[in-house]
Parts: C-alpha cells; structure tokens; sequence
C-alpha cells in the first residue's frame, strides 16, 4: 500500500551523478576576483599601517581640505590686492601730472613708497640658497639622537632670520626670499610643514636675495660661527652664496594697513603712565595705618 506522506527516491544514473557534480561555468572568474580583491584591500590595510607608523599625512587628514582652501583664498587676495595696487598706481600718476606742485608731491611719494618697500628695486648684492640636505643618520643610532640629527639635516625658519639679520647687519638695504618682499612687517615662521613669509606658504630651496655691497655681505656671512659655518657643519651643500652684479627684487603686494598704530600729532604729549600708576594713590597700605 502506498504511503501518501512519503514519496520513494529513484537513483540517479551515472550521466545525472557527472551533470550534478559538474563545476558551474562563473565559478572560476569569481575566484579570480575574489582573490584579486582580498590582495587590494590587504595592501591598503598594509599601507594605512605605514602612514600611521611613519606619520606621514594621509588622504583622511581632517584639516587638509581647510588648508587648501585658506592657501587658495589668501593667493586670490594677494592678487586682488596687486592689482588694486596697480590701479592706484595709474590713477596717481594721472593726478600728478597736472602741475608742477602735483609733480613734487608724486616724486616725495615715490620716495615715501620705495622706502616702505612697495616698489621694485635694483642694484647690486648676494644670492643665498638654502635647501634641505639629502644626508640620514645612520640606522643604528638611537631614536631621539636620530631625529636631533634629522632637525639638523632641515632648513628652519630660524635659518632664514639669522641670515637676513646677518645682513642687514652688514648694511643690506633690501631683501626678498622665494620673491617675497621683505618689509617691516614681515614674518617669517614654520607653519606645520612650510615655512611661511608674508603669510605666503614657500617650498626649498628658498632663495634669498639681498642688495647691497657684495663684498661686504659675502664676508658678513662667512664669519666664523656664522650660520653659513653652522649649515655647513651639518651639509655643506646646505647653502651657497653667489655675488650678483644686479639683482631686481620685487615690491611687496601684501597689505600696508594698520588698525591700532596710528602717529602721534606734534603738539600732543606723551602719556607714558599705566594705570597702575594712576592708582596707586586710592590704593592705601592696611598696615600702615
């Protein structure tokens, strides 16, 4: 008798075993890919590890895109305010040519503006260049001495300023590094990796420019336990010095506004008291009474 609640297995024959056991034609292509995809993302764990491990920037550095934009922003200004500059130019000149009086005014604010830095200079002066050195400490030195010898085997901003102090000091009258004027109220400072002059982020070599007597800055630099012996102690191909029998250096196209120093007028005297000063009469000794 037949069960209804059961249904008897036939065989399979020897041709339905082979088609059943038969590897399906996708299954070998997607191995591959499979295979091939595992290896991509071993190799970006694999490379996340060694950014990590040698600090290097990554792409997931939160800050970057800010950067580029302010970078981007600040060289739109810059430019904005050349050309600003340029127009000021134009219109000035238009004005002063009306008459002798006008004329004499131009000529002292020609002078007024070649003294602050806003015009183009030229004359005579050195070429300094300095550039990180491609030198390592050896491998099997310590940690922290390793990385004291790296610091030394870098351009600082520090570099930099003890260069043009040694020659201002030496009668440099005007200076530029990587095209950048330098003004009474330049800057020059590491910001993260770059150093920065005017605000302006620059890459090595960085390239100064001085005008002034050759000789004398050449040797200015020279002097023993100068920075030019320092940089060298460490890679001589640090810095170079070059005379120049002309150099051109290009005005300043920063901004010259101030918001709290202003002249003082000739008949208004000088307050120089604090006022700290001012109440120390209110102010009585508990004690001495």
């Amino acid at each position: 008798m037949d069960n209804p609640f059961y249904t008897a297995v036939r065989p399979e024959t020897p041709e339905e075993v082979t088609t059943s056991t038969k590897v399906p034609r996708w299954f070998w292509p997607l191995t591959v890919m499979t295979f091939i995809l595992g290896s991509f993302i071993a190799a970006a764990l694999k490379t996340q590890n060694v950014v990590r491990r040698e600090m290097l920037p990554s792409s997931s550095y939160s800050g970057l895109a800010e950067a580029y934009v302010y970078y981007h922003t600040m060289e739109l200004q810059q430019n904005t305010i050349g050309s600003l500059q340029k127009q000021n130019e134009v219109l000035i000149k238009g004005v002063t040519e009306r008459s002798p009086e006008t004329r004499e005014l131009a000529a002292q604010l020609d002078q007024y503006r070649f003294l602050a830095g806003i015009t183009p200079v030229t004359g005579p002066g050195i070429t300094v260049v300095l550039k990180d050195s491609t030198k390592r400490p050896p491998s099997d030195l310590p940690s922290q001495i390793s990385l004291e010898l790296t610091l030394n085997y870098i351009i600082h901003d520090i570099d930099i300023e003890r260069v043009i102090n040694e020659l201002r000091a030496s009668g440099a009258e005007a200076f530029a590094v990587n095209d950048q004027r330098i003004v009474t109220t330049s800057a020059i400072r590491c910001v993260g990796p770059a150093i920065q002059v005017n605000g302006v982020p620059l890459t090595p070599p960085y390239v100064i420019r001085a005008i002034g007597d050759p000789g004398t800055l050449f040797g200015a630099l020279a002097l023993p336990g100068g920075v030019q012996e320092s940089l060298k102690d460490s890679d001589p191909a640090m810095i170079t010095v070059q005379k120049e029998s002309s150099l051109v250096l290009p005005s300043y196209d920063g901004s010259l506004m101030f918001r709290y120093c202003k002249p003082v007028k000739e008949d208004a005297s000088l307050d120089t008291s604090s006022g700290s000063d001012k109440s120390d009469g209110d102010s009585s000794d508990p004690g001495g009474q």
